[in-house]
């Protein structure tokens, strides 16, 4: 039993690596554009790179991989973006962070689809939900821990960027360890957009808003909550229980979504997400600062139910997908997903400037809603089935 998993499991190590510097390196970007002085809508103009990047990535990478192979593929992303996330700090200029994020969001998509391709390639059909859940796990714990490393240093040093590039780099030694036969990217099913639309526009729809959503947390949150008077250390905090709660409601909402209806399931997440996110608006409007527990609980809610929509949307998809799709359509929803995360940080700065720091999560209250109608229209007209 342990030497069948012992492949995802060398996988997992890396990948909690990874992820670790990858969840640093993202709010520790957003503070330093504070420090800088950069204007919202700048900070959401490179950040987009970031996203741009990685959507250029998913249409290149498996053409890359299967000329390289998996591992030679790995090695080759995991430098460039430990290299580039060390630049940013030597670098410090919006050109130079539009270009290394991009550059970063590039190597990032590779490493993604490396990473789904090779669980969807080991896993058995009656396991998958299970090794799905794990991954998610094994991200989020990653992303949750790369918040606490704020607290070692200031953004303004390059100590965090060097630590970031240090955890970038050393994720590859796990995979290195693992002397099992390299997982291959087998032949597929091509499978477009349009396909994509047919098979299901419910999912196609909530994956795009998705990215609109976590593309303006990544990308602006520090932002915000630096504009509400809050200091570095209570930014990663809060950050950190959005992760926490993304990390402790994924199972739970996926064990349900398998229960129930995975429509009224995404509705009922909706509206907590809608609730969670008024009650943060309510909450620093009353002028206050201080990271105590109702925060934190906010924090908690946001980060479970707007950190479920995408695994919930890929499951809906999946359930219609025959096995050699997979692949085809793993990276066209990462490729719609990164479309909207490019356009959600600039929305959502732009929302700012117009109305507010309060417009991040007023413009994030709306997304949700429209998932929420789109929601509600194909469940009572069309019918509970209905993808």
């Amino acid at each position: 039993m342990l030497s069948r998993y012992s492949p995802i499991i060398f996988l997992f190590a890396s990948m909690l690596i990874m992820f670790t510097g990858h969840g640093l390196l993202n709010t520790l970007f957003g503070l330093r554009a504070s420090i800088e002085g950069y204007p919202a809508w700048l900070v959401g103009l490179m950040t987009s790179g970031y996203y741009i990047g990685f959507a250029i990535g998913t249409i290149f990478a498996v053409k890359v991989i299967k000329s390289l192979g998996n591992m030679l593929t790995f090695a080759i992303c995991t430098s460039i973006v430990s290299a580039s996330s060390l630049a940013l700090a030597l670098f410090v200029n919006p050109i130079s962070w539009l270009i290394l994020r991009l550059l970063y969001g590039l190597c990032f998509a590779g490493l993604y689809i490396i990473i789904e391709s090779s669980l969807n390639s080991f896993a058995k059909n009656e396991e998958r939900g299970k090794i799905f859940a794990a991954y998610m796990l094994t991200i989020f714990s990653g992303l949750a821990i790369g918040q606490l490393l704020i607290t070692f240093s200031t953004p303004d040093k390059i100590t965090l960027f060097a630590v970031a590039s240090i955890l970038l780099s050393i994720c590859l030694i796990p995979l290195a360890g693992n002397h099992s036969k390299e997982t291959k990217i087998k032949d597929h099913k091509s499978l477009g957009l349009k396909q994509l639309y047919r098979t299901s526009p419910l999912a196609l729809f909530g994956i795009f808003a998705a990215g609109l959503i976590l593309g303006s947390y990544w990308g602006l949150i520090p932002n915000f909550l630096t504009q509400a008077g809050f200091n570095p250390n209570q930014i990663a905090k809060f950050i950190a229980f959005i992760l926490i709660g993304a990390l402790s409601l994924q199972i739970p909402i996926g064990y349900l979504s398998d229960r129930f209806n995975r429509n009224i399931v995404i509705i009922f997440i909706a509206i907590l997400a809608i609730i969670s996110c008024s009650l943060l608006i309510l909450k620093i409007s009353d002028g206050s600062n201080e990271m105590g527990y109702t925060m934190l609980l906010i924090a908690f809610l946001i980060g479970g139910s707007n950190y479920s929509l995408y695994p919930l949307f890929m499951s809906l998809l999946n359930d219609l997908l025959k096995k050699d799709e997979i692949l085809s359509a793993t990276s066209g929803m990462l490729r719609v997903n990164a479309c909207g995360a490019i356009i959600g940080p600039i929305l959502s700065s732009l929302s700012m400037f117009i109305f507010g720091y309060q417009g991040f999560i007023g413009f994030v209250i709306l997304i949700m809603v429209s998932i929420l109608i789109f929601l509600v229209i194909k469940t009572v007209f069309v019918g509970l089935s209905s993808h």
